[in-house]
């Protein structure tokens, strides 16, 4: 999933296209996300991101990146950052997947000897 994201977002980074927009609202409780909204060509457009910067406010001018083929897909964070973040977690998923394997292993492996093992006479 991080791998389709970081392609797609580092696709949209070779074509995007900077423009001005405006916040308009702001949700602090769904992950402190504001509303912004731009205008292409005359078509209004809008999108939610959660800022990577200071706080925004209400009525803020910004810089929104989007792609050209289809300005829906908008974000306030140039796509070729975003992209690279999003190759952040895989060396951490990485080191996860490899230390749960080798517990794996090693669980295995004692039940293994443990059936094999004969039995004390006691």
């Amino acid at each position: 999933m991080l791998v389709h994201e970081w392609r797609t977002d580092r696709a949209v980074a070779g074509r995007e296209v900077i423009t001005n927009g405006v916040i308009t609202a702001h949700d602090p409780r769904n992950h402190n996300q504001y509303r912004y909204t731009f205008t292409v060509e005359g078509k209004p457009y809008s999108g939610w991101q959660s800022p990577r910067e200071d706080e925004l406010q209400i009525g803020k001018q910004v810089r929104v990146y989007y792609d050209p083929k289809d300005p829906s897909t908008s974000a306030l964070t140039d796509f070729s950052e975003l992209a690279s973040n999003a190759l952040g977690p895989i060396p951490l998923l990485i080191v996860g997947i490899c230390a749960f394997t080798a517990y794996m292993i090693h669980k295995r492996r004692a039940q293994a000897e443990a059936l094999h093992r004969p039995p004390s006479n006691t």
